[in-house]
C-alpha cells in the first residue's frame, strides 16, 4: 500500500511533463511554419517568392491541419482513446 501512495504523484508528474513537452513541440512546429511562411512572402527573388495563390493555398492547408489536430484531440479526450 505504501508504494502505491508514493508512486501516484510520480505518475501524474510524468504525465504533466509529457503534456508540457508535447505542447512545446507543437509550439515550435507552429513557429517554424510561420517563419517559413514569412520567408516565402518576403523573398527578394521573384522566381522564389510565393504568388498570392500559393499564399492562400498554404493558409488553407495550415488551417485544415490545425482544425484536424484540434478535432482529434477532442475525440481522444471525449472517448478516452
Amino acid at each position: 500500500m505504501f508504494y502505491v501512495h508514493v508512486l501516484f504523484p510520480l505518475f501524474s508528474l510524468i504525465e504533466l511533463m509529457n503534456a508540457v513537452y508535447t505542447q512545446l513541440v507543437i509550439e515550435s512546429q507552429i513557429r517554424l511554419a510561420l517563419i517559413d511562411f514569412l520567408k516565402g512572402l518576403v523573398e527578394l527573388d521573384p522566381s522564389k517568392r510565393w504568388s498570392p495563390v500559393q499564399v492562400i493555398i498554404e493558409c488553407i492547408i495550415f488551417y485544415i491541419n490545425q482544425s484536424l489536430k484540434l478535432y482529434l484531440s477532442w475525440v481522444n479526450a471525449k472517448f478516452k482513446l
